[in-house]
């Protein structure tokens, strides 16, 4: 799987920068101004008695509802079991108090706003609060707690607000998509303005920074590809070439894994330290069937049994966990390895499941008595992936290490190393038929590789940025792969051609997907909303776009490039007419 800690930052700070505000418990934003040590409310400010509506609940609303509300009490991810929006949902309703009126001390929610330790103090992956504003609180509970009046105008939810989402699709700067396509110095000349030189193409909209894409999934039936980025899944639709639905989830997405039958989608994600979450949606309607929420750190990969009744996932916990898919109850629990578990796999005959860690060893359990059989041992840095062959005969991994390892599962042993990458290995997968085994990393390059022999079959070329996920067609004709820069590069596995560049960025409204996809030849297809904000250059020189929109503007190719057909090159007029 994809490098954890770069890549988590990487999205921690994506969205800090780009509208989604602080990142607070639960992967949500605050509405708040952000996070600091500057003195809000001060206790000479309170009056003769500190209360929970007049002093108390202005603190929560600020730093806590956004997670501990009313509609996320039952959301372990999120609510835990507790909202601090009203007086009785605080003190009266927990199962487990939280408040002991009268007594600071023994209260848990001010101890975990006095805790030095960083992983359990509240709130969750922010600063501390302003020492004035603890200090009420603990004025308030040693006073008993008490209530204080309700305004008429006060609201239990109001506390609550949804994920902020960004409120526009023009954003900090610009993200270029270079196109091989070069204009005819007839048509250059007729364009007002006109390029000083002709040149090559490309198409700039100001919509960046996008969320890195940092999970990608071809559906079984190969009709489908999920892309998964901080927020959001987003389906796209490749025979009609535009995505179908986006599903809003909170913070990032690590792994997004389709049931053999293909009527699952399971996400993965969760809070660093807190809690991991899996997401089964079933792919009829997307609605939300199962929610697995009892992993205390992020869920990191997942993995369905062949036959599609378990599911299994890898965590930071350390642990690696058997589900029941239909229901999210658990099986089993696996505490083989000593550090983070990045990576989960079963074997297609089902009698093995595979893990692999950042303790730099890969285990081997039996299903039948999730006993651990055997450990492979030879990384020397952590292992990020793992891919089994379609015969179950071997494992291939790899991770921060550049070398691609290959080992036999029923003995153990490393039969295989081979070179290629110059950097860090995200993530690997087989073809179904088994000759080919595909993997992408911190080089920006996507590898083909002979998966009898694992020699180097081709080195596919075209991405920016560090590629993070890869997932092949079920036929094994195409590979999509995404990366930081937001973009999914979509291409031909065996001639190594670009195809297109899918782009689905963050939108106001997530019942109103926005998208692009363009080709290496010029043509394009977008949202209306993205297609206004597309600016097309020559040399780094804006240009006029009627004439060229008539000729590029065609949805038709983008479904024919999906397909791999070949396109002929665009027929610019010097009109606007087609």
């Amino acid at each position: 799987m994809k490098s954890c800690l770069t890549l988590y930052i990487l999205c921690a700070s994506w969205a800090v920068s780009s509208g989604y505000g602080a990142i607070s418990a639960g992967g949500a934003d605050s509405t708040a101004q952000p996070f600091n040590n500057s003195t809000e409310l001060t206790a000479d400010d309170a009056t003769s008695e500190v209360t929970f509506w007049k002093d108390v609940r202005p603190i929560f609303q600020k730093n806590c509802t956004i997670c501990h509300s009313v509609k996320n009490i039952a959301k372990k991810d999120l609510g835990g079991g507790l909202a601090l929006g009203s007086y009785d949902a605080a003190l009266k309703q927990p199962k487990q108090p939280v408040i002991v009126a009268g007594k600071s001390a023994d209260s848990k929610l001010y101890q975990l706003l006095m805790t030095q330790d960083e992983d359990k103090r509240m709130p969750k992956d922010g600063d501390p609060l302003p020492s004035a504003n603890i200090e009420l609180i603990r004025q308030w509970i040693d006073a008993g707690a008490p209530e204080g009046t309700r305004l008429e105008a006060e609201s239990e939810e109001a506390a609550a607000p949804a994920p902020k989402r960004p409120a526009t699709l023009a954003r900090s700067f610009d993200v270029v998509l270079p196109l091989a396509v070069s204009l005819p110095d007839d048509v250059a000349k007729s364009l007002d303005p006109a390029p000083a030189k002709p040149g090559k193409l490309d198409l700039a909209l100001r919509i960046g920074p996008l969320p890195p894409v940092t999970a990608l999934a071809y559906s079984p039936d190969g009709k489908l590809l999920a892309m998964g980025s901080y927020g959001s899944v987003a389906l796209w639709d490749l025979a009609a070439g535009r995505p179908v639905r986006v599903l809003d989830v909170p913070g990032a997405v690590h792994a997004l894994v389709f049931s053999p039958d293909g009527s699952r989608l399971a996400a993965t994600g969760g809070l660093p330290a807190r809690s991991g979450t899996v997401r089964i949606f079933a792919t009829d309607s997307w609605e939300e069937r199962a929610t697995i929420a009892d992993h205390t750190d992020v869920v990191y990969d997942a993995a369905f049994s062949p036959d599609g009744t378990k599911i299994a996932t890898a965590s930071f916990d350390k642990t690696v966990r058997v589900w029941d898919a239909a229901d999210g109850k658990a099986i089993e629990t696996l505490k083989g390895h000593s550090d983070f578990v990045y990576a989960v796999a079963f074997t297609p005959d089902g009698k093995h499941l595979i893990s692999s860690s950042k303790d730099r060893s890969i285990k081997v359990y039996s299903t039948e008595t999730w006993q651990s059989e055997r450990t492979l041992s030879g990384h020397s840095e952590d292992v990020l992936t793992v891919a089994v062959s379609p015969d179950s005969y071997s494992v291939v991994s790899a991770g921060k290490e550049p070398q691609l390892r290959w080992w036999i599962i029923e003995n153990g042993q490393n039969n295989r190393t081979v070179s290629g990458h110059s950097g860090t290995v995200s993530e690997l997968v087989f073809s179904r038929d088994g000759k080919q085994i595909v993997s992408v990393g911190s080089d920006k390059t996507v590898r083909v590789w002979n998966g009898a022999d694992g020699s180097l079959v081709r080195s596919i070329t075209g991405a920016a940025e560090w590629l993070y996920c890869v997932s092949l067609s079920p036929d094994g004709k195409f590979v999509a792969a995404g990366g930081w820069d937001g973009l999914v590069h979509v291409w031909e596995t065996e001639s190594g051609r670009a195809l297109a560049v899918l782009v689905t960025p963050p939108a106001p409204d997530p019942a109103r997907p926005q998208w692009l996809a363009t080709t290496p030849e010029g043509y394009y297809a977008a949202s209306d909303e993205l297609a206004a904000l597309g600016r097309w250059r020559c040399g780094g020189q804006a240009v006029g776009g009627a004439i060229l929109a008539a000729a590029l503007c065609q949805p038709e190719m983008i479904t024919r490039a999906l397909r791999g057909e070949p396109l002929e090159a665009p027929k610019f007029s010097k009109t606007a007419d087609r």
